[in-house]
């Protein structure tokens, strides 16, 4: 067998560079970017399950509003009506002063409680359309 030497016709060289350890780095980095997509996914569809929420919410306190609108707008005219005659009865002496003020207390009340559920239907009518404005 010939004799070695270190002559170029003798070495071959190749190079291979293998890391023995990779400490993990680009695992741990697929893994945090993994667990930020599906956090954020989550906070996706809570965001939009809150809205859905927050509109069937004020979508029900602006028809319960209008119901006690048009309840307090019946209420207001009965009373009325009942406050004109008790009126005219007071003026022909068929009625004393007391069902008068009675009546007039009746029908203020009535009033008042119109005007505050305008005021209610108006305010959940704002409140539903800030909503809707916010989906779109």
């Amino acid at each position: 067998m010939p004799a070695f030497n270190f002559a170029v016709k003798d070495v071959v060289g190749a190079s291979l560079n293998i890391p023995i350890f990779t400490s993990g780095m680009r695992n741990a980095r697929v893994s945090e970017a993994k667990f930020d997509l599906a956090k954020a996914d989550l906070a996706k569809e809570n965001a939009g399950q809150g809205l859905i929420m927050e509109f069937e919410t004020a979508k029900s306190n602006y028809q319960t509003a209008y119901s006690n609108f048009i309840t307090n707008r019946e209420s207001m005219d009965l009373s009325k009506k009942v406050y004109d005659k008790t009126v005219i009865k007071y003026k022909e002496g068929v009625s004393s002063s007391f069902e008068l003020t009675q009546n007039q207390n009746q029908f203020l009340t009535a009033e008042s409680n119109y005007y505050n559920s305008v005021l209610s239907l108006l305010n959940a009518k704002a409140k539903l359309d800030r909503i809707l404005s916010i989906s779109k």
